[in-house]
């Protein structure tokens, strides 16, 4: 895997390498504090359409949905009766203790595999 940016018009400047090269060697909060900052600059507080971060060959790497725009495609008329259906006639309800020691088996298995 490569250190450089995927989306590059031919290469960085040398300024642009030697701060990658930098911001390779911070901590990751640090990270996180940088590219929410880039992010902002890029696309603002309020972003109101989808924006995508490519991959070399054109693949999508990352793709950002404004949190409107992602309600919006799972909350349809469809979803809303369906959870109306479930809150009506939740159907078979299992106690909080029997999921939990269900859980708990499901771990000891797990550490003792």
């Amino acid at each position: 895997m490569s250190d450089q940016p995927a989306a590059t018009v031919n290469g960085p400047s040398r300024s642009l390498a030697d701060l990658l090269a930098e911001v390779s060697t911070r901590p990751r909060e640090e990270k996180r504090v940088l590219l929410d900052r880039l992010l902002r600059d890029l696309i603002g507080d309020q972003p109101e359409k989808e924006y995508g971060l490519p991959n070399p060959d054109g693949s999508s790497f990352l793709f950002l949905v404004p949190p409107h725009l992602f309600r919006a495609s799972w909350e349809t008329a469809e979803f809303a009766a369906e959870m109306k259906r479930r809150i009506t006639n939740p159907g078979k309800l299992i106690p909080n203790e029997a999921v939990l020691a269900k859980l708990h088996a499901m771990q000891d298995e797990e550490q003792e595999g």
